[in-house]
């Protein structure tokens, strides 16, 4: 935390690995503050997330549930998938940008329907 606050980094660099217990340490750690200072503002750092990083740095890491890669029964009471449903990640591009990596043709109908419900449940809750 130190470093944030007196090296003014340029670049934060967010590994991938599971998507769960990585947001998981950034809770428990409260780090979200810290790392939302670093990357915004007139001397902002640049973010780089790999795989879970990127999803971590999003408006809601529930994009980490449409494949099923990571196993969130690694977070003590966030289990299933559902649980993970609407948690905010850091929202480093704007409210309303999550993000889906690793990206291929195999994914496109699954992303375009996920991101629909998205879109609806986006639209019900306001």
């Amino acid at each position: 935390k130190n470093a944030f606050q007196s090296w003014s980094p340029h670049l934060v660099y967010v590994e991938g690995g599971n998507t769960f217990w990585l947001q998981h340490c950034i809770a428990k750690g409260n780090w979200s503050n810290d790392i939302i200072a670093a990357c915004t503002g007139f001397d902002a750092a640049v973010y780089c997330g790999k795989s879970a990083g990127a999803i971590s740095a999003g408006a809601l890491v529930e994009t980490a549930t449409w494949k099923g890669w990571d196993d969130p029964s690694i977070v003590p009471g966030m289990e299933t998938y559902q649980d993970w449903k609407s948690i905010p990640g850091l929202s480093l591009a704007g409210e309303s940008v999550s993000f889906f990596p690793h990206m291929s043709d195999e994914w496109n109908d699954l992303s375009k329907q996920k991101i629909k419900e998205l879109n609806e449940d986006n639209e019900q809750s306001s």
